[in-house]
């Protein structure tokens, strides 16, 4: 796990040579998730490290602890990248690898959303969005979710 880290460090800090400013946008879900098994309540917090190309388009990582309701979690870290158009409309998309915390899986899957940003203070954004995790494991797990997070750009 620390390699792991170690190797995201070096990502980010290799990266951010190309990057106008570094945002850190903690968040936070609730949703409804669904597979061949069972279905229910999720959660999740987490956050992004977001390296800013211009005002508009962004990339960086994205780290969370995704939660279901029959206590399956998953520790998740992947790539990420994000647009936004007309000032408002975000929408990110980035391949996610889930570490499983309850049990020895560790699936590959795709995070999306969509939703609407609102920058305020020069410096500060506030995103509502709608979520979707697919994670492909034995049995293919959808994940829909409102999320809410706030970005602080330096």
């Amino acid at each position: 796990m620390k390699k792991l880290f170690i190797v995201i460090i070096l990502a980010v800090c290799g990266c951010g040579l190309y990057a106008q400013t570094v945002m850190f946008q903690p968040e936070a879900s609730v949703g409804f998730y669904n597979n061949e098994n069972a279905n229910g309540l999720s959660y999740s917090y987490g956050g992004k490290i977001i390296l800013m190309s211009n005002l508009y388009q962004r990339y960086g990582i994205i780290i969370n602890h995704l939660t279901f309701k029959n206590d399956k979690s998953y520790f998740s870290v992947g790539i990420y990248l994000e647009q936004v158009l007309f000032s408002y409309f975000n929408m990110g998309i980035g391949t996610v690898g889930y570490i499983g915390l309850s049990d020895n899986q560790n699936p590959f899957g795709l995070y999306t959303h969509l939703g609407f940003e609102y920058p305020f203070a020069d410096r500060f954004h506030v995103i509502a969005a709608y979520r979707s995790d697919m994670i492909f494991s034995q049995n293919l797990t959808m994940n829909n979710a409102f999320m809410l997070s706030f970005g602080i750009h330096f």
